[in-house]
């Protein structure tokens, strides 16, 4: 059976995709110089949202979804910063790259509460 999120868990689930969805709003401004970089971040923000919004679904047919979810949620969060850096942004990245972090601790939580090892 599914496990209940948490609604701060499922807040940071809608930011995150919004945050990718902006950025590939700002990479479309642009869509001549960036056509790949702006597609891939509306297909990855469209998927975040879609996940979100259907998790109770994919939670319960789809093993270790969460964990999943915050891994990729993860992964696209560094691709944002790593945009940003190659933009000259200085503070902005570093706030991606703490939200990176903050994901995959909380995968690493999620798998370790899965299979039962003590949190040290």
């Amino acid at each position: 059976m599914a496990q209940k999120h948490h609604p701060g868990e499922t807040f940071a689930h809608y930011l995150t995709a919004g945050v990718v969805l902006l950025k590939a709003y700002e990479k479309s401004e642009h869509f001549h110089e960036h056509p790949v970089i702006t597609i891939l971040l509306f297909v990855l923000g469209a998927l975040i949202l879609v996940a979100t919004i259907f998790s109770g679904y994919f939670d319960r047919h789809i093993k270790d979804f969460r964990i999943g979810l915050h891994i990729c949620e993860s992964l696209v969060l560094l691709l944002v910063a790593y945009y940003y850096f190659d933009e000259g942004k200085k503070a902005l990245p570093a706030v991606y790259l703490l939200a990176a972090i903050g994901h995959l601790i909380s995968a690493i939580f999620f798998y370790r509460k899965k299979v039962r090892l003590p949190i040290k």
